[in-house]
């Protein structure tokens, strides 16, 4: 029923647009929908599936009323946005119903509409965050066998707004690619700890421990995979793979 809803309010909306004095803009300025919108980001494990729906209506009235973006900010909405991608990414254990591919979707799409606005983009630019967006694409609980959110051609299209974030936004750009290096070094991490933990493991002829790696080797296969898709997409642009070289990218690709 709430999605529902949401998805009613949604429509609404966008119909009646910005010229009109019920538009989303003045809609959303209203101290109820503001404090519905708080209360939901505030409680996403509770929400769940209704959490990306609720992002795409605040990333919608903001592309559509750039004038409220400053609003966003100053009534709490795009720290409440933020503290729920850091919470994301540091949940060792996300439900299911909250990480959905639908809200890893709809992330980059907040973060661009957010920066519409020079102050707002000062805001998400100091925030930086980025390392956490792209550390999703690293999480266990988020790949098979434990979830399929990032299943399928995700990563791709994700990194197809990633690059659109960025040619939108050049301010962000240094701070995007730095992101994307940081993701493949840490990438890398993951495999030489990997590697070492299956050596000693044949070392000592622990059966029992080389078991309990397989997971962690399908789970190192998939962020691989990932990063990959998600990569291919930004650095398509010959500018951004020229920052991408020059950030150190190619160092941590062949490590």
């Amino acid at each position: 029923v709430l999605c529902s809803l949401v998805n009613c309010i949604t429509v609404v909306l966008q119909q009646q647009g910005a010229s009109t004095a019920g538009g989303g803009g003045a809609q959303l300025q209203k101290p109820e929908l503001t404090a519905a919108v708080l209360y939901v980001l505030a409680h996403v494990r509770e929400f769940g599936i209704l959490v990306p729906l609720v992002l795409a209506l605040l990333a919608d009235v903001m592309n559509n009323e750039p004038q409220v973006v400053p609003y966003v900010h100053t009534s709490g909405l795009a720290g409440g946005f933020l503290d729920l991608l850091w919470q994301l990414a540091g949940d060792a254990d996300p439900p299911a119903a909250t990480c959905s591919h639908d809200l890893i979707m709809v992330l980059p799409n907040v973060l661009g509409a957010l920066s519409l606005h020079a102050t707002g983009a000062g805001v998400v630019l100091a925030a930086n965050p980025f390392p956490a967006l792209l550390d999703l694409f690293l999480h266990p609980a988020l790949v098979m066998p434990r979830s399929r959110c990032l299943h399928g051609d995700c990563p791709s299209i994700f990194g197809t707004s990633f690059d659109e974030l960025m040619r939108h936004h050049p301010n962000l750009k240094a701070r995007c690619i730095t992101a994307l290096v940081a993701a493949c070094g840490k990438l890398v991490a993951v495999g030489r700890s990997l590697v070492a933990a299956e050596e000693e493991a044949l070392r000592s002829r622990d059966d029992t421990a080389l078991a309990a790696l397989e997971e962690r080797r399908t789970c190192f296969i998939q962020y691989v995979c990932n990063i990959a898709q998600l990569l291919e997409q930004v650095v398509s642009r010959a500018e951004h793979a020229s920052l991408f070289l020059a950030a150190g990218g190619a160092g941590q690709l062949l490590a």
